[in-house]
């Protein structure tokens, strides 16, 4: 199921991690470093079709040398409020 080049297949999950400092106000650095750390989990790999993957490695056989091939997979995440998409 490698999806990039380098043979890595797609991964479970990513997870990001960030904090929420409100803007208003003026932190020091000390103060940013001892925010609360929120994290989430994003799956990506049961939300890729098999069948996408499959063009996409099939494209990457196919493709000619010393050219890309005709289909990549890129994920994107957007970050909306009430979470990671």
């Amino acid at each position: 199921m490698g999806a990039a080049p380098d043979g890595r297949e797609l991964p479970e999950w990513v997870e990001f991690e960030w904090t929420e400092p409100k803007y208003e106000e003026k932190h020091t650095r000390e103060q940013l470093l001892a925010m609360l750390v929120k994290k989430a989990r994003v799956p990506v790999r049961s939300r890729v079709p098999q069948d996408v993957i499959a063009e996409v490695m099939e494209a990457k056989r196919n493709r000619e040398p010393h050219k890309l091939p005709e289909k990549m997979l890129w994920v994107y995440f957007i970050w909306y409020e009430d979470g990671i998409k």
